[in-house]
């Protein structure tokens, strides 16, 4: 196996997303905002799809 040295890929968005923290990618409508948004979208439709019912009135704090 061989290793090749590659140039760093540079993306704005990435730079922007280091500056200004998730929520700048989760707006951006570039394809890369937009397939960042569509899986966020599914791990917290799936996060709250494992909850069991009345977990959350019977925890309240």
């Amino acid at each position: 196996m061989s290793y090749y040295d590659f140039d760093k890929v540079d993306l704005p968005i990435a730079r922007r997303v280091e500056k200004e923290g998730i929520k700048a990618l989760l707006n951006d409508e570039s394809d890369y905002g937009r397939y960042a948004f569509a899986v966020f979208a599914k791990i917290i439709n799936y996060s709250a799809f494992c909850v069991p019912k009345g977990f959350l009135k019977s925890n309240r704090y």
